[in-house]
């Protein structure tokens, strides 16, 4: 019997070996534990100033970390994009070269995010307008990659 390929709570694409092997995603995973993922993930780090989730989603040439800022009233993500980019790489065991990564900010809008120099930079994933869709910030990075 082959290994689900979605949460076997939420539904959403697996891409994570080891949530492949376990039916269910790092924070499904987590709240079925009983446990906070925020807890047990990120202890008192510049990241934990931020309110914010992530999933691996399936993208072309590279698998896509998706943060999410859930505004709750700690830092924005965009205020502390280096640490939660740090933070989100470490926890999914993975090297920013090996994905892409985009962000959904606290009013629904996703840019990318990518590394320059040792310091997150934020991009447009599109010449014009907002990408609100996360199936649409995928296809956007392809946009991206060919400007660049």
């Amino acid at each position: 019997m082959n290994a689900p390929t979605t949460c076997g709570k939420c539904h959403r694409p697996l891409s994570d070996p080891k949530s492949i092997e376990r039916g269910y995603g790092p924070d499904c995973w987590a709240s079925i534990q009983g446990e906070s993922r925020k807890d047990a993930s990120r202890p008192a780090t510049e990241a934990a100033k931020s309110d914010y989730d992530w999933h691996i989603a399936p993208g072309g040439r590279l698998p896509v970390i998706v943060i999410e800022d859930l505004d709750r009233g700690g830092m924005s993500v965009t205020n502390n994009a280096d640490a939660v980019f740090a933070a989100v790489l470490e926890d999914a065991g993975v090297k920013p070269e090996d994905v892409e990564v985009i962000y959904r900010d606290s009013e629904g809008n996703y840019d990318g995010l990518f590394l320059l120099d040792g310091k997150v930079k934020i991009y447009a994933l599109q010449r014009f307008g907002r990408i609100t869709d996360e199936a649409e910030a995928i296809k956007g990075i392809k946009w991206a990659d060919a400007k660049a």
